[in-house]
């Protein structure tokens, strides 16, 4: 059940802190005529305000508490970082650094110091944010081995062939990356251990530019990768919310590769989702539990049917499962060979996944959505 949101307060910026030192620090800094925020000392008092308030300003010795209490997402909100970056003297002896795990679960979209603060507070609490016009797309398997990554790597390359800035996002620590997929495994760039800490200090749009890129003839979009890592430490969950929410607003088109073992709350709130399901009578029943987890999160469910030689036809699935049919995937001959040759799916503009990518990108052309949440 969702939580109803907390009736606003006040439209005036907050700043979470209970440290008087910092607070005061930063009134000081504030130039005539900013408005002076409020200040709630424990996620209590900032419930109360938080989704009203226009900007917020969280103390980095609260960004533990604040991540528990379940506060909502919205957008606005920043990490004060006192003194020097990394604990100076305003920070105290016994500053161990911010929790880069609990900013990311609570939204953080960057890191200011008292001077960027309050110069930031003047600026950003009457300044209007817009939503991203990013369109979404979401691909996730009903069984493993339907090709729901190459379609998901074909999705990306068909976009920036369009002229969209595009991110193929990889969101399963557990399958050895799209990099590989899309032959830039050895290419530089964060993945997403590093991702996750370099959305706290820099703005969404220079961290896409930072990610791994597909080469592209001159005229067209651009293919950026956020691919999971292979090391031990990057196997974790992946925090979808955080992470998405703000390299949304940096491309034009966002394709997710959803892993088949993701949890409802790692499915991305807005767009629509893809779901690839064989014409198996065992891959549909998978499909069918997989779409009673889905359908809790996804609001636009459609299915792609993959053409294997299998006893179900197109409409047998869309009747069972309930869903209608946004396109068929015919195997493509060739496929394994070139990935292993380091071309990407969806490269040759008549090949299968090319082909069903441009009808599957159509269905969405004139639909932007609202960020993620």
């Amino acid at each position: 059940m969702r939580r109803r949101a907390a009736a606003p307060t006040t439209s005036r910026p907050l700043l979470v802190s209970d440290r008087i030192e910092i607070v005061d620090a930063l009134l000081d800094r504030l130039p005539d005529g900013a408005p002076a925020p409020d200040v709630a000392a424990e996620p209590r008092a900032a419930r109360r305000g938080w989704s009203a308030a226009s900007v917020v300003l969280v103390d980095p010795d609260l960004l533990a508490p604040l991540a528990r209490s379940r506060l909502p997402r919205r957008p606005g909100v920043v990490l004060l970082l006192p003194g020097d970056e990394r604990g100076g003297d305003e920070a105290g002896p016994d500053s161990t650094g911010p929790d880069w795990a609990a900013g990311l679960r609570l939204g953080i979209e960057r890191a200011l110091d008292l001077d960027e603060a309050a110069a930031w507070l003047a600026s950003a609490s009457t300044a209007p944010r817009l939503p991203s016009a990013a369109r979404l797309l979401t691909v996730t398997g009903a069984c493993g081995g339907c090709g729901a990554s190459s379609l998901a790597c074909a999705l990306g390359v068909s976009g920036a062939r369009r002229g969209l800035r595009t991110l193929l996002v990889d969101l399963d620590p557990l399958g050895g990356g799209l990099d590989i997929a899309l032959g830039l495994e050895d290419s530089p760039g964060p993945r997403w251990p590093e991702v996750v800490e370099l959305l706290t200090r820099k703005s969404p749009d220079s961290v896409v530019r930072a990610l791994p890129g597909l080469p592209l003839p001159t005229g067209t979009g651009s293919l950026r990768l956020l691919s999971a890592g292979r090391a031990p430490a990057s196997q974790e969950p992946l925090d979808v919310a955080s992470g998405l929410g703000l390299l949304v607003e940096a491309v034009e088109l966002l394709v997710i590769d959803l892993p088949r073992h993701a949890d409802a709350e790692q499915v991305p709130d807005g767009g629509q989702l893809l779901l690839v399901v064989p014409d198996q009578v065992r891959a549909c029943a998978a499909a069918a539990a997989r779409v009673t987890l889905l359908s809790a999160a996804a609001d636009d469910i459609r299915l792609v049917v993959r053409d294997t030689g299998g006893s179900l036809a197109g409409a047998s699935i869309s009747d069972a499962l309930a869903l209608p049919v946004a396109g068929r995937c015919r195997t493509q001959s060739g496929l394994t060979a070139e990935v292993e040759r380091g071309i990407p799916p969806g490269t040759r503009p008549r090949s299968v996944l090319a082909q069903l990518s441009g009808t599957l990108l159509d269905g969405v052309a004139d639909r932007p959505v609202a960020p993620v949440r």
